[in-house]
């Protein structure tokens, strides 16, 4: 039971990591070259992935903390977090490396 404590706790300060890098991005591009801000605009595009990966993940986990209270509230909440973690397994996680490898690339060709 722990664990799972555990893996909410730290899916949760990914999710908010990812939030301020996000955050972070988004100020930095103002003061970069106008050559690389499609490199930037990349990067920022892939974080936004994250972001939503990570909140997959978070609910995921916090579906396993606090499970009865969710299935009182909606009682078919466990089928809709596995068709949430599917799509985060096949689309969300393969975007999100191609977006980084987009992001790589652009920032090769434009220094």
């Amino acid at each position: 039971m722990i664990e799972n404590y555990i893996l909410f706790g730290v899916s949760s300060l990914v999710l908010i990591l990812a939030i301020l890098i996000l955050i972070y991005l988004f100020n930095e591009r103002r003061f970069e070259r106008k050559r690389i801000h499609s490199g930037y605009n990349a990067l920022i595009f892939s974080f936004a992935v994250l972001v939503l990966i990570s909140l997959i993940k978070a609910v995921s986990s916090l579906d396993n903390v606090i499970h009865e209270e969710l299935i009182a509230s909606i009682p078919e909440i466990t089928k809709y977090i596995g068709y949430l973690s599917e799509a985060n397994n096949f689309i969300l996680l393969p975007l999100f490396g191609i977006c980084i490898l987009v992001a790589v690339a652009l920032f090769r060709e434009g220094l």
